[in-house]
């Protein structure tokens, strides 16, 4: 199911990651977008996301359930064929904490 596509970012595109509060913690820099079945999402993207326990399938639990719920509150359904779009940046700089 096709919920919606925002404006997509674009292979170098530059962010700025903020605290709530509008305060720079990050530049970061797009180098990789893919679009894939949420089925052939591997481990190679989803270890270094950093959450939970880092393996496969900690990351398939947590994001089906995330997406389970965002689809139903928009009155669609997920399965495994859906698409996301799984992005990699590196990080151009750091704010001091």
């Amino acid at each position: 199911m096709h919920l919606r596509r925002s404006a997509a970012a674009g292979l170098g595109d530059v962010s700025i990651v903020t605290w709530a509060d509008g305060t720079p913690v990050a530049i970061i820099e797009l180098v990789e977008v893919r679009h894939t079945p949420f089925q052939d999402v591997d481990a190679a993207f989803a270890a270094p996301e950093g959450e939970g326990d880092g393996t496969l399938a900690w990351w398939r639990a947590a994001h089906r359930k995330y997406f389970d719920r965002v689809c139903v509150r928009l009155g669609g359904t997920f399965d495994e064929t859906s698409l996301v779009v799984c992005q990699r940046f590196r990080l151009v700089w750091k704010a001091e904490l």
